[in-house]
């Protein structure tokens, strides 16, 4: 680990080189504002339906207002070409394992009395569930689709707490599970309008258990509204960001971390520190970095795109990376961090909507915000940076801007980028991003033009492609539209594509759609699959059209060995090995150093057909790399994994 925290020394040296006249941002203290650890969610009555329906309404979205800059950009961006843009499909294929039905418009009726657009559809899978959020409504299922609990009001997660989290129910959730932890986290904003009052409600589960309980924690912003509020896990914080509306200083956005282990411990007093990015920064809706590695170090990190440049003259387009360095223990002592601005290719802007659709309502593109999530992995030897944006592809058409920024101990770089819009002049919009622990990238995104209903795609790029900035995953029908969307342009705000901690290589991938053109009425779908370079996966090589779901559901019982990659990897000092049986026998799973000498002996003994998981805890060897073997009758497999301290 030496190295990287010669990572973080670097950050820090070049922090220090930006005039702190112009840059110094003050650290603000926080704490939470109420604490209360719940009852059992699975144990709370189901709410009766509401009693005269609310009329269907779309939540305003609140936009800055760029003016005079973003029409100067518009104009000299213009006519210049992308240089990076992807217009041909991959030959790779997109293997969907899992496809059903999310959460809907009807349950926010049958649930809330109302119908409300957009969904805001969030949701993350751990390793027996998958828990889904679309605005104030919330559902978890198992892996195989099946309702487990709701649909039941997001501020459930709240019930107890008191003040306006429990009162309200305002919707923006974000969940995340804490793959380090076992854990899951949970968010919305509570808005008192009345009387001036606005907050962040965060819920940390006790268990591995969604439907158990909950410690919950308000964090109050006074009078000032919270919007567009995104989590993310780093290391020792919990990470926040949020887009400030009524703040006397003027429009600002939050970058916030939270003390995770006091709330993973329920403790009453919590500490966070604030930093408030004023608007010369010119990025608009920037996010916390999300890790997807355990126990990540160095300082919790936030960024985003800035679309218009900024008052200070620079380039148009830039990648900005923040980070605030926080030690718990003295969290008065915590400071903030403005990393070398990353260049990054020109991309096209247009003006906000541009998505068609057949019926010719337009939907918001929200082509200013980074779009959720951006996500951070460890491999070791560096940590990589994926996220995305909207920008105009091909004519007045929207592809998706996708990049992967590296750090190999010297600094953040550009390691490949792409702007996605193969094929046809389809826009392509509202997508999220994700990399696997094999370093394959998955991208799920929405489709729609004038002629084609939006529907659910994804594609990807497969590591043996890394740094070509090319989706060489053909592009893949997940759900096709039946419908457009009427009376509203408001569409998303966001997606989500997760990994599965389980076997840290299948992604998940939510959002949403219509059955039918209507106003008010989506549906949202949920998708699990994994990504191959080459071959196709249907005898006729055609686009895959997975709308039964019972093609889908893959048996719980393997059809052949195998034994996964473990995860995390690298680890410290604990780590996690999944393996398949197709049939019981006597199975053995050791570790073994490179001198060949046994250290551990993991399973010995005779399982069951299906699929396992063991724990490795190495606290007691040294670092380096060790080899872990499966053995099962004729078959036998050795994979490395590499221990850290």
């Amino acid at each position: 680990m030496k190295k990287l925290y010669t990572v973080w020394s670097c950050m820090l040296l070049a922090a220090l080189m930006v005039p702190g006249s112009l840059f110094a941002q003050e650290v603000e203290q926080m704490q939470m504002t109420r604490h209360h650890t719940s009852a059992p969610l699975h144990s709370m009555e189901m709410p009766d339906t509401p009693q005269g329906p609310v009329a269907p309404f779309a939540v305003p979205n609140k936009f800055i207002k760029f003016g005079s800059m973003k029409n100067a950009a518009m104009e000299t961006l213009s006519s210049e070409g992308d240089d990076i843009l992807q217009t041909q499909d991959g030959s790779g294929y997109a293997n969907i394992r899992k496809s059903f039905e999310g959460a809907n418009d009807d349950d926010n009726a049958a649930v809330l009395g109302f119908r409300v657009v957009p969904p805001d559809t969030e949701g993350d899978v751990g390793p027996k569930h998958y828990v889904q959020w679309i605005n104030s409504v919330a559902e978890i299922f198992d892996k195989r689709g099946n309702t487990i609990m709701g649909p039941f009001p997001g501020n459930y997660f709240f019930q107890g707490l008191g003040g306006i989290c429990e009162e309200t129910n305002n919707g923006d959730p974000i969940v995340l599970y804490d793959e380090g932890a076992d854990r899951w986290n949970v968010s919305q904003f509570a808005l008192d309008f009345a009387n001036n009052n606005f907050a962040m409600c965060i819920a940390v589960s006790t268990s591995g258990d969604p439907t158990g309980t909950y410690n919950q924690y308000e964090l109050n912003f006074g009078s000032v509204f919270p919007d567009y509020p995104k989590l993310g896990i780093w290391g020792d914080s919990y990470t926040l960001t949020t887009r400030n509306f009524n703040d006397p200083t003027g429009f600002n956005q939050s970058a916030i971390a939270m003390d995770r282990q006091a709330m993973l411990d329920g403790d009453a007093v919590v500490n966070a520190v604030s930093v408030r990015l004023p608007r010369f920064f010119f990025e608009d809706g920037i996010l916390p970095m999300d890790s997807d590695t355990p126990g990540i170090t160095g300082p919790a990190m936030f960024g985003g795109h800035t679309a218009f440049g900024s008052s200070r003259g620079d380039r148009n387009q830039v990648f900005r990376l923040y980070a605030i360095d926080v030690d718990w223990a003295d969290p008065a002592s915590a400071s903030f961090i403005i990393l070398p601005v990353l260049d990054i290719p020109d991309y096209n802007i247009s003006a906000a909507p541009y998505v068609q659709q057949p019926n010719g309502q337009v939907l918001d593109d929200l082509e200013t915000f980074t779009m959720h999530r951006a996500q951070v992995r460890d491999f070791g030897t560096h940590r990589t940076i994926v996220a995305n944006h909207t920008v105009r592809a091909k004519g007045d058409a929207a592809g998706v801007r996708w990049y992967e920024f590296r750090n190999y101990g010297d600094g953040w770089m550009i390691h490949q980028a792409g702007t996605y819009s193969p094929k046809n002049a389809d826009d392509r919009w509202m997508a999220s991003i994700a990399m696997n622990g094999s370093g394959d990238i998955a991208l799920g995104y929405s489709v729609s033009s004038s002629t084609t209903y939006p529907s659910i795609y994804i594609t990807g790029q497969t590591s043996d492609y890394s740094g070509t900035g090319v989706m060489n995953v053909a592009e893949t029908l997940v759900q096709a539209g039946g419908g457009s969307q009427e009376d509203a342009s408001r569409w998303g705000d966001y997606s989500k594509v997760s990994v599965d901690p389980r076997d840290d290589k299948t992604f998940w991938f939510t959002t949403e759609y219509y059955e039918e053109t209507a106003g008010f009425d989506f549906k949202t779908r949920i998708a699990a699959f994994r990504l191959s370079s080459g071959g196709s996966h249907l005898a006729d090589g055609g686009a895959a059209n997975i709308n039964a779901a019972d093609q889908l559901i893959a048996s719980d019982v393997p059809t052949e060995f195998a034994v996964e990659q473990n995860y995390p990897n690298p680890f410290n000092p604990t780590t996690m090995i999944n393996f398949a049986v197709p049939e019981a026998g006597h199975v053995s799973v050791k570790v073994y150093n490179m001198l060949g000498q046994e250290v551990a002996s993991l399973v010995n003994e005779v399982r069951d057909a299906g699929n396992h998981t063991v724990s490795f805890d190495a606290a007691g060897l040294t670092a380096g790399v060790y080899l872990y073997v499966m053995e099962s009758g004729n078959f036998s497999e050795t994979r490395r994994m590499t221990l850290l301290k």
